[in-house]
């Protein structure tokens, strides 16, 4: 098996390209990285040739275009709640893709104010864990380590 093989493959579900950029910028030694940017892309990038072992979500797509937006089933959502739903739509793309049986374990980038909604949302969409923007590389690092290992 080759090094780049063992490598584990972490696909990130973002609507720009500061996770992606970042990420590789600074682990690209230790994960690789893929991009996702929408639902149909995420499905799509899971049905490829080769297993993720890791999601990472943001939270907020608000630069998504809104026909690309989807609710916790996967479907598209009427124009106009694009701008309800924008900011929680990582939310909902785990949502949806936990219905459709996917078990990756996930990391959602999000600033959440409430701990019982941290809690409820870690149980409710398991294995996930939540991760502060104030959360240095170091400790992501080791998140990813242990969300790829499981």
């Amino acid at each position: 098996m080759s090094a780049e093989a063992q490598t584990p493959l972490v696909l990130i579900a973002e609507d720009g390209e500061e996770y992606t950029a970042r990420f590789s910028r600074l682990l690209g030694g230790s994960f690789r990285f893929l991009r996702a940017t929408s639902f149909a892309e995420v499905l799509a990038a899971l049905a490829g040739p080769e297993a993720a072992h890791v999601l990472v979500l943001d939270l907020d797509f608000r630069r998504t275009p809104p026909a690309l937006l989807v609710d916790e089933r996967g479907e598209p959502v009427p124009s106009a709640e694009a701008a309800r739903v924008a900011p929680v739509e990582g939310i909902l793309l785990l949502r949806a893709l936990r219905a459709r049986g996917v078990r990756l374990p996930a990391l959602l980038c999000a600033d959440l104010d409430d701990p019982e909604q941290e809690q409820r949302l870690c149980l409710e969409l398991a294995p996930l864990q939540i991760s502060p923007s104030t959360e240095g590389m170091p400790d992501l690092a080791r998140r990813l380590r242990a969300l790829s290992a499981l």
